[in-house]
């Protein structure tokens, strides 16, 4: 199917994969992928993210934040937070990124469906710092962009490449 472009918005679908890209801004793409032992997990699908800045995203006037936005923050400093461990054959998750974020996973909670209110928003910001990671407690490691560790060339700092035949349109 082509393209849809509204405003500074590219919306584009090829094979499994939708891709939003906000103009000299963002690109996300999700992929479905087939769930693990398929014959064990019949009519599941998992969905594949990818986020990848257009621009120099850890040296905005506004940092970005929020559960995946604050991982922008431009200091080479990767943060492993808590993990469940336990493997059964039925496991309900415990661990909820304790370490790697900011706060908790309470604080990212929104009041309703289409509200922008947290407690780290951004959102009508003029100017807000990157998190600070030295106060995080989670494991800290130098952070390897995934592009440069699969021995591709990455797009600055950043995980994430392009297949884009149009991508000079999109930058």
């Amino acid at each position: 199917p082509p393209a849809v472009v509204i405003d500074n918005v590219l919306i584009s679908m090829s094979g499994k994969t939708v891709t939003v890209t906000v103009l000299r801004k963002w690109r996300l793409s999700a992929t479905v992928a087939p769930f693990p032992f398929g014959s064990l997990n019949r009519k599941k699908v998992l969905i594949n993210i990818n986020i990848e800045p257009l621009y120099d995203a850890a040296h905005d006037a506004v940092a970005p934040h929020g559960i995946i936005g604050q991982s922008f923050d431009g200091d080479d400093v990767g943060v492993d937070g808590k993990r469940d461990l336990a493997r059964a054959e039925e496991t309900t998750t415990e661990a909820q990124a304790e370490g790697a974020i900011e706060g908790n996973w309470r604080d990212y909670l929104l009041s309703s469906n289409f509200a922008t209110d947290f407690k780290y928003s951004r959102f009508d910001a003029t100017s807000a710092a990157p998190r600070d990671v030295s106060s995080l407690t989670g494991e800290k490691h130098a952070y390897k962009p995934a592009s440069v560790a699969n021995g591709k060339e990455a797009h600055g700092d950043f995980v994430g490449s392009s297949d884009s035949e149009d991508e000079e349109m999109l930058l």
